[in-house]
This record gives C-alpha cells, sequence and structure tokens, in this order.
C-alpha cells in the first residue's frame, strides 16, 4: 500500500564560501548545520581556493559544492518550499556571523541556493536558478566534480559544457580532495 501523500524528494544545490578566519572549519560547520535542519547531504564536492570576484580587496576563498536533498511538501508549492530553504540557509548565515557589508565581500560563510529542483523562478526576494553561478568558475569547476550531466533548469545545458563554455579563468585550485 503506498502513501499519495508520501514524501518525495528534491535534488537541490548549494554553494558554500569562506573567506574569514577558519576557512575550513566554516565550511565543514556550515555543513553540520545544513544537516540540523533536516537536509540530507547526498556528496560534497572537493574544496577548492579561489580568488575573489568582484570586490577583489579581501582574502582568497574556500569554495564548495555541495549536493542535497530536501523533502518536498505536497501541500506547499515549490517557490514556498524553496523560500523556506533559502530563509533557513540565511539564518545559517547568521548564526554563523555573516555579515552583509559588501555584495562581493569578505565573509566567515556564505551559502548559495544554486539549483532547487528544476524550478526556474525570478522574484525580488529569490532566483532560481542562482543568477551567476554560470559565470563563475568556482561554482562550476566543484558542480562538475560531482554532477557534471546535470543540467542547468533554465539554460537546459549540462554543467560541464557551461564550464566549457566559460570564459571566467579566475584561479581555482585544489585544497583538500574529497572523500572517496
Amino acid at each position: 500500500m503506498t502513501d499519495d501523500k508520501a514524501a518525495r524528494r528534491v535534488r537541490v544545490f548549494l554553494g558554500l564560501g569562506s573567506n574569514l578566519g577558519d576557512r575550513r572549519a566554516s565550511l565543514g560547520e556550515a555543513v553540520r548545520r545544513i544537516e540540523a535542519i533536516g537536509v540530507v547531504v547526498a556528496r560534497k564536492s572537493s574544496i577548492y581556493e579561489t580568488e575573489p570576484v568582484g570586490y577583489l580587496d579581501q582574502p582568497y576563498f574556500l569554495n564548495q559544492v555541495i549536493e542535497v536533498y530536501v523533502e518536498e511538501d505536497p501541500d506547499s508549492s515549490p517557490p514556498s518550499q524553496a523560500r523556506s530553504l533559502l530563509g533557513a540557509l540565511q539564518g545559517i548565515e547568521r548564526d554563523m556571523g555573516r555579515e552583509r557589508i559588501h555584495r562581493d565581500g569578505p565573509r566567515v560563510i556564505d551559502i548559495d541556493l544554486l539549483i532547487y529542483g528544476s524550478l526556474v523562478l525570478a522574484r525580488a526576494d529569490i532566483e532560481v536558478p542562482h543568477p551567476r553561478m554560470h559565470l563563475r568558475r568556482f561554482v562550476l569547476e566543484p558542480i562538475c566534480e560531482i554532477a557534471p550531466r546535470a543540467v542547468h533548469p533554465s539554460l537546459v545545458k549540462t554543467f560541464r559544457d557551461l564550464l566549457e563554455e566559460l570564459e571566467d579563468r579566475s584561479v581555482v585550485r585544489l585544497y583538500e580532495k574529497r572523500d572517496g
């Protein structure tokens, strides 16, 4: 017997970044806190050290992409669920000491909602897929490591294809190889 309201899982990609304090510890703590809100972490990319983009007068970042799954709520719309997840992620950032002073400025932790299933949404409070992810080597290198054939929902290209077409030549170097 099956339950019509049985939860389905939504595949989500999150981008993590840190360039203040103990950068490696901040990434690990962010993953632990993400798991604590009920999100299932399926895969983690290696960690990459990357040069800053936009606001350049700051330390290099550590960046990582994680593939996670969230339970789909049959009583709530995907946009509402994505907003709820984004709010929880922003709460983790605040609790870890994130201050929003410069748009691309230094931070203890940054958690970007890159992809939420096949959802394409552009509103003042949320944009999914992340509007600049396809332009950033520090996102595409790690996401290609764990899901090269996954398709960007609005551009309808694989992440591997987006990386091959990318003009961004910023520094992205392996910092810590992933397990497995």
